[in-house]
């Protein structure tokens, strides 16, 4: 396994399988954008294991606590990030 994907077993993380768009789709915009140390993903949000959308939904601080929103980046997945 690779150095990322030992890291990722060590955390207790699984990734999914990549998002793929319908044939013949092109994008507009790259999915993942990585500056540094910091990876900015577009067009993604937190899944359940299941696929679908995961909870809780709504704006940090109001709906949401901060802890929350850190898992819910957690369970975000990207399906182009590349380490730089």
């Amino acid at each position: 396994m690779s150095v990322i994907g030992d890291r990722i077993a060590e955390l207790g993380l699984a990734l999914p399988a990549p998002v793929a768009a319908p044939g013949g789709v092109r994008l507009p915009f790259r999915q993942v954008r990585v500056v540094g140390t910091v990876a900015y993903v577009a067009g993604h949000g937190p899944l359940a294991a299941d696929g679908t959308l995961a909870e809780p939904l709504g704006k940090v601080g109001a709906e949401v606590t901060a802890e929350q929103a850190y898992e819910a980046a957690r369970r975000t997945r990207s399906s182009t990030a590349s380490p730089t």
